[in-house]
């Protein structure tokens, strides 16, 4: 059967060319679940398209929690200077709002800087996934990370630490609310212009954990997405990596079967919620 994996594409709805390159990839059966931005610029335009993936694919929730400050918001929530009822409000208008564009709620959520774990923020998190009644339709991403695998990938050590510090005790709370998680997180990686895809990726294949995600940031470079991300072209090495004979082989390597939330078989189909209406909050 395989060992399950999530492999998720990120900032769906940034920009053109990162929709096309996850479209790409599920067609390539190199992925198994979207993270999408719907207050991206290009979201508006290709929603409908999450709505017609097939089946077996998630379709997620990047919640934008900090409004361009990243650095700010997480030294307000780590202070306690959250308001948690507007914080619920704009959690739940986002979650609004990709329901309405796509057609059902989210089958996952994360946020981009994995904002969403810090302490101040999670606990509005559930409440807002609470007024759907979501528990055990949908799955949180938690990055956090063991220590061991750390240091066996050493990619981005700094940043995966700071984000498995951050998350303390985020899926323990989650799990006890009905939310699962992921048991194991690959995504941190260094951010060089210049940087071997291929080898990064088979040094984040390492040590991937009970259920785990790995996280990806391809795009087909174009004019939108170059003006908000100084990585833009490494993105398009990224996809070229997964749309290449070479991922195919580590994942038939290492015997992944890609599947939609962690811990499914492969045979699986979408998390219990995917395709339920947006319910009324």
């Amino acid at each position: 059967m395989g060992r399950p994996i999530v492999v998720a594409v990120e900032d769906y709805g940034v920009a053109h060319g990162v929709c096309d390159a996850a479209l790409d990839l599920v067609a390539m059966g190199r992925v198994s679940a979207i993270a999408a931005r719907p207050r991206g610029a290009a979201f508006a335009t290709r929603a409908g398209e999450l709505a017609d993936l097939p089946r077996g694919i998630a379709t997620g929730l990047a919640l934008d929690l900090a409004n361009g400050r990243p650095a700010r918001f997480l030294a307000n929530a780590l202070a306690g200077r959250l308001d948690r009822d507007a914080l619920v409000a704009a959690i739940t208008a986002e979650i609004d709002l990709f329901a309405q564009s796509v057609g059902r709620t989210p089958d996952f959520l994360g946020a981009p800087g994995e904002l969403h774990v810090a302490p101040g923020v999670r606990a509005a998190l559930l409440l807002a996934l609470d007024v759907y009644g979501l528990a055990g339709r949908t799955w949180l991403r938690d990055p956090s990370e063991r220590l061991s695998a750390r240091v066996r990938r050493g990619l981005a050590s700094l940043r995966a630490g700071s984000a498995s510090a951050l998350a303390t005790g985020f899926a323990s709370a989650a799990r006890r609310r009905g939310y699962v998680t992921n048991e194991g997180y690959a995504g941190f990686l260094p951010g060089t212009r210049d940087l071997a895809i291929p080898t990064a990726y088979e040094r984040l294949a390492q040590a991937p954990g009970r259920a785990p995600l790995l996280v990806t940031r391809p795009a087909y470079p174009d004019a939108t997405l170059e003006a908000l991300d100084r990585l833009s072209e490494r993105r398009g090495r990224e996809l070229f990596y997964l749309s290449s004979t070479r991922f195919a082989d580590l994942m038939e390597i290492l015997d992944w079967r890609l599947v939609p939330a962690p811990g499914l078989t492969p045979s699986a189909a979408r998390p219990p919620g995917a395709s339920s209406p947006p319910p009324a909050p």
